[in-house]
């Protein structure tokens, strides 16, 4: 998930999309210049006529068709595209596309907006190829690649033939520095000028630095545990599951794992997503969990395991959730895995239960639900919920949507197969000569717009 949230970041300031979506997800245009809904299904975009890509090709409707249809059937986007019609999708003429769905889909636009949404150029691509294009990609924003160094930096120049309002300064560096007190010492001494996902053991020292400001606020990722109980039977019965809810003390686990830069979590998904609604939290009762235990007839000897990747955060929360697990009798085991595997094996549906983050990307509340929508990853199997998750989707009436979503909200959390933990904040630090750093709940901030003082 980090690694995803870097790459759109990093993408944003090569690469532009058909609109924008700002820190409140409100959508304003970037390359289009106009849009309106033929009928439910059909968005026409009129795009801007001086834009040339970083390569002088100039780009037309042809590159945003090839975009759509590209994205839908992209491994890393199909579904997030999944209600876009790539093959119907058309050009009207060189400077207007039809965007087709396949069926009514009000999200549409801040699909487009988001980092995956891309315009990219399909001469660069069809001639380079889709690996090269990716080492060297072409694109239309204010920045141009110039280097990139595997595991170290990626270097970007500023397009002096950006056909918008050019950044102030020309060379932005990002380095890759994975271990948490290197990143936080670089921008102590002035070897970088911003650090991003500083943690929260460094953030009073640095508050402490009177040439560093350190910027706070709520994202749109949530840490929570997911319990799989599709494809293993520890954990099947539900009274099992909610009094390993209500041992938590979730209060004492932000103090503890976030420092307290962190809120309770109060629904499956982020209070930034659209269609939040409050549903928690799930009151901390330990002898209540006790008394569901015995009442379940549970064996408390059964070996309960919990997987998570190796992250200080991640592994200060799991041996508090294990501590407070074992305080109602239970049996419960830490397995440490690499990243990687923990979150392959999620996804096919091979962990009994772990700790792993969701993120509301662009705002948009479905991406927490995407997983519920499929049998094989273990959060369900019941087909009337599933039916409904993916029908709620596609509802165009606000109220009607937000009710819908209400109600799902709900019954997931009573479900206890996700059990959310905190909604974490993402938490910057800057030199103080930085100005007009701009916050994004989706870790994603525009750097093209900082100016030095």
């Amino acid at each position: 998930n980090v690694n995803m949230v870097t790459a759109f970041m990093i993408g944003q300031h090569v690469m532009d999309r058909l609109f924008r979506a700002d820190e409140n997800y409100e959508i304003t245009p970037s390359l289009a210049t106009e849009h309106e809904w033929v009928d439910d299904t059909t968005l026409r975009v009129k795009i801007r006529d001086d834009v040339d890509f970083s390569n002088g090709q100039h780009m037309t409707a042809d590159d945003v068709v090839y975009s759509i249809k590209r994205a839908c059937t992209m491994s890393q986007s199909a579904a997030t595209f999944e209600y876009f019609d790539g093959e119907g999708t058309v050009k009207v003429d060189d400077y207007t596309v039809d965007i087709k769905l396949k069926s009514p889909y009000p999200n549409a636009m801040k699909v487009l907006a988001g980092g995956r949404g891309a315009i990219v150029c399909k001469s660069a691509i069809e001639e380079m190829g889709e690996d090269a294009y990716g080492r060297t990609p072409v694109g239309s924003g204010k920045f141009i690649v110039t280097n990139w160094s595997a595991g170290d930096r990626i270097e970007l120049t500023r397009n002096d033939n950006y056909w918008g309002d050019k950044p102030a300064y020309k060379d932005l560096t990002f380095r890759i520095i994975t271990e948490n007190a290197s990143r936080t010492i670089e921008v102590e001494t002035a070897g970088a000028d911003i650090a991003f996902n500083v943690t929260a053991d460094d953030v009073k020292r640095l508050e402490e630095n009177p040439d560093v400001n350190v910027i706070l606020d709520t994202s749109s990722t949530m840490n929570h545990i997911v319990i799989n109980t599709v494809n293993f039977d520890t954990l099947k019965d539900p009274k099992v599951r909610q009094a390993m809810h209500m041992a938590l003390d979730m209060d004492a686990i932000v103090q503890v794992a976030f420092k307290g830069y962190a809120t309770v979590a109060s629904s499956l998904a982020p209070d930034k997503a659209t269609d939040f609604t409050a549903v928690g939290p799930t009151a901390y009762d330990p002898e209540g969990a006790k008394a569901l235990i015995a009442d379940s007839g549970f064996d408390t000897s059964t070996p309960i395991v919990l997987q998570i990747y190796k992250n200080e955060q991640i592994q200060a929360m799991a041996e508090i959730i294990a501590n407070m697990w074992t305080a109602i009798g239970l049996n419960v085991n830490i397995e440490i895995l690499d990243r990687a595997t923990l979150v392959t094996n999620n996804s096919a549906g091979q962990t009994p239960m772990c700790i792993t983050t969701v993120t509301a990307s662009d705002g948009n509340i479905e991406s927490v639900f995407r997983q519920w929508e499929k049998p094989g990853t273990g959060f369900t199997e019941d087909q009337d919920l599933i039916d409904r998750i993916k029908a709620a989707k596609g509802i165009m009436d606000d109220a009607e949507r937000a009710a819908a979503y209400a109600e799902l909200q709900k019954e997931c959390w009573d479900l206890n197969i996700v059990i959310p933990i905190a909604v974490a904040q993402n938490v910057f630090a800057t030199r103080t000569y930085i100005q007009n750093f701009t916050f994004h709940p989706d870790n994603t901030p525009d750097l093209s717009v900082i100016t030095f003082g």
